[in-house]
């Protein structure tokens, strides 16, 4: 006999592999590893993680595009007391980007930032100042 709660469990944990599957799929047609399924907005999205310095000056520059329920989600390690400035060197597609707490919770958004905002400026234009952040989200524009 079978509880109601382990059918459950067992439910919930297909649809996490599913996910991960789908997740694995997206990241290899679109050249972008995926690595984790979160909710940012009331949105659910298949991110890849930069969580070192190195990827954090990477970014997605010089990515072609990515598919519209994916993001990169910079992971920053520390505290919160830390602005992170944002710029689009080397971006070859328009991008929303949020700054969020520790919790996921949006903190600030800047939507359809251009890579022309880059190129097209002496300095180039930066974004998030002011804004202390544990992470910080890229996502395509959202359509309205």
């Amino acid at each position: 006999m079978t509880s109601k709660s382990s059918n459950y469990s067992d439910s919930y944990l297909g649809i996490i592999f599913s996910f991960g599957i789908i997740a694995i799929i997206i990241g290899a047609f679109y050249g972008v590893a995926l690595h984790k399924v979160i909710k940012v907005d009331n949105e659910y999205w298949y991110t890849a993680i930069a969580d070192e310095p190195l990827e954090w000056s990477k970014g997605l520059g010089e990515v072609n595009s990515i598919c519209d329920a994916c993001a990169m989600l910079f992971d920053f390690k520390d505290a919160t007391d830390t602005e992170r400035i944002f710029w689009m060197k080397g971006m070859r597609f328009d991008l929303d980007i949020y700054w969020l707490d520790q919790d996921y919770n949006v903190l600030y958004v800047q939507r359809g930032l251009s890579p022309t905002t880059y190129y097209d400026n002496n300095p180039p234009l930066t974004y998030g100042h002011g804004v202390n952040a544990r992470y910080v989200f890229e996502t395509n524009p959202k359509q309205k």
